[in-house]
């Protein structure tokens, strides 16, 4: 069950990586992304209920989910700044960075660090 569990959570991750690159095509792939990160959320909650005993022989497994959740949030905030960059510059602000902690950072008016 438990290798069940994280096989799952796998096949979300990867599910959800694509999501995220196609998220900015259309309302569509957003709608389907939101529905991934639910069952995917419903997933770490099992997890979570699981023995600790139980998933240590499971090693492999979540260090895949770990380095998948990791490209995923780095894609995911890659896509922000994007979008953040093409707002300021339709709207004339100062663009935002966020790092990886989620904070904000102004930088000068530009669109992929080039001047217009």
């Amino acid at each position: 069950m438990t290798e069940e569990i994280l096989n799952k959570l796998i096949k979300k991750l990867e599910e959800e990586r694509s999501l995220i690159v196609r998220a900015i095509e259309t309302q569509e792939h957003i709608e389907k992304l939101t529905k991934v990160i639910n069952e995917k959320q419903k997933l770490l909650e099992l997890i979570k209920s699981l023995n600790p005993e139980e998933l240590k022989k499971y090693k492999e497994k979540l260090e895949m989910i770990q380095k998948l959740s990791k490209v995923n949030m780095s894609l995911a905030l890659d896509n922000l700044q994007f979008i953040e960059e093409v707002f300021s510059i339709v709207f004339n602000n100062e663009t935002r960075k966020y790092d990886q902690s989620g904070s904000i950072t102004q930088d000068s008016k530009n669109f992929f660090n080039k001047k217009i």
